[in-house]
């Protein structure tokens, strides 16, 4: 048991080889000349990246994105201020990972995790073979309802494209307990997908996860930041999942999630429209896409400003809920 990297060459790229992945893909890709570009997301929408950028981009460029390119609607997170209160957290670990500056109980967690598992990295048919009790346990536990073994194959087929993905297995035997996904780019990384067999849960996998991960990606490889995404749109999470990323070193850094809608289609989406699809997703609870729209539409309207959790320590031991997750 324990980790066996040392002899694992990272995949690191630069944001330009990502955008040509996407390119190459059928991604389309528009390039801002600040550092970031926007990409293809969800059918009718770019999302800006890297991720947690927070610099507001200028009107010039919103609408040259809404009216040249068409794209309905944009997402980015920007710092709040007292007209954009803070609506999102961007989780996010800056170098150096130092292992001891943890609370002893998460120490301890992850040296438990450490001893029962066996943490290395793996190819994507390694991946395919034997991560989908993970993945599936992982979409039950969202309450998503696309965990099928073909949707898992679909899933990995469209992640193995990205050139700089790494992947880092947590084994028990010959059996997959949890594996993290993630991309090295520049000085950056960047977390991809997540997932956990909910079997092996009470050994700690996941501490032991993201301590070799830290590890690696921040002190290994130099990166200066790892990124693992932003607070969940959707309402199917718990503070469990806010606590945990917070207790394995990760900073939960508050900032205004912006979705910027062509201003020709702002008439069409005020507080009715918004509560038209709330009854509907009421009738139809797995659908995740509606979740999303739902989701994304309330925070135009500052549906959930207020529900968002401070950081300091003692808020995290408050046992009640926001919508954290990993989609």
């Amino acid at each position: 048991m324990g980790i066996a990297t040392d002899i694992y060459e990272p995949k690191i790229i630069t944001l330009q080889q990502h955008a040509d992945d996407c390119r190459r893909l059928g991604i389309p890709v528009y390039f801002s000349g600040h550092g970031w570009f926007w990409k293809q997301g969800e059918r009718g929408s770019c999302v800006r990246f890297p991720t947690p950028i927070t610099t507001t981009p200028e009107p010039s460029e919103l609408n040259k994105m809404h009216l040249r390119h068409l794209i309905p609607l944009l997402s980015y997170v920007r710092e709040p201020d007292a007209e954009h209160p803070a609506n999102a957290y961007v989780y996010k670990l800056d170098a150096p990972y130092v292992f001891s500056k943890l609370k002893s109980k998460e120490r301890r967690n992850a040296n438990k995790a450490l001893n029962a598992f066996r943490y290395e990295f793996i190819d994507w048919d390694t991946l395919n073979r034997h991560g989908y009790e993970a993945y599936r346990d992982t979409r039950i536990k969202a309450q998503l309802h696309d965990f099928s073994p073909e949707h898992f194959k679909e899933r990995m087929a469209k992640l193995r494209n990205w050139s700089g993905t790494n992947i880092l297995a947590c084994w028990s035997g010959d059996r997959l307990a949890a594996f993290l996904a993630f991309m090295m780019f520049d000085d950056r990384c960047e977390g991809l997908l997540w997932c956990t067999n909910a079997e092996f849960i009470d050994n700690n996998p996941n501490n032991g996860l993201y301590h070799t991960a830290n590890e690696f990606i921040l002190n290994r490889c130099g990166m200066k930041s790892f990124c693992i995404g932003i607070s969940s749109l959707q309402q199917t999470a718990t503070f469990g999942q806010h606590r945990f990323r917070v207790s394995v070193g990760f900073t939960p850094l508050e900032v205004y999630r912006e979705f910027h809608l062509h201003p020709l289609l702002r008439p069409l989406f005020g507080l009715p429209t918004l509560s038209l699809l709330e009854s509907i997703q009421a009738k139809f609870p797995q659908q995740r896409q509606l979740r999303k729209i739902v989701g994304a539409f309330s925070l135009m309207h500052g549906r959930k400003s207020k529900e968002i959790v401070p950081a300091s320590p003692e808020s995290l031991l408050k046992p009640e809920e926001v919508a954290l997750s990993e989609e």
